[in-house]
Parts: C-alpha cells; structure tokens; sequence
C-alpha cells in the first residue's frame, strides 16, 4: 500500500471516521490480477479501523486502451461502486 494511503488512513483512526462506514476498494492495473495485495493490504486496515469492505476489485487499463474505452471501463466500475454500496437488499 502505498505510505501516502496508508498515513491519511492512519490519521482517521482517532476521529473514527470510517468505523461502521460502507467501502469499495478498487485500483486501475494493466490486468485485472494486479493490485491484489495493495487492495487486500487497504481491506486489511479499513476494517482495523472498522469500515466495512463491500466489494474490492481492480479495473483492467492496459496502455493501449483508447478514452472512450477508458470511460467506459471507468462508467462500469463506478456502476459497481455505486451498486455495492447501495444499502438497499
């Protein structure tokens, strides 16, 4: 995880900010494995700090990829944010 994250997780821990709260956690790599422990590592300290992980996943950008493609990719894992962190059944 990179130090930056995990200092502004850190300094919530005393506000309690995200315990009880709803998280998606999710990272742009050139393949959908990549970002698996860097994701699992955030999981592993919201939920220290008592949020709640929905849903963890990484969307798959690879350089060649066009914008519009991009902003497609980017308007389906906001869908998926959105979706899993809806608190409807």
């Amino acid at each position: 995880m990179p130090g930056a994250l995990k200092n502004a997780l850190d300094w919530l821990v005393g506000s309690g900010e995200l315990y009880g709260k709803l998280v998606v956690i999710m990272s742009a790599a050139p393949s959908a494995e990549r970002g698996q422990n860097a994701r699992r590592w955030v999981a592993e300290v919201v939920r220290m700090q008592g949020g709640v992980v929905q849903d963890s996943f990484t969307v798959a950008i690879r350089s060649s990829d066009r914008a519009t493609e991009i902003a497609h990719m980017a308007e389906g894992a906001l869908g998926r944010a959105l979706d899993a962190l809806d608190p409807a059944p």
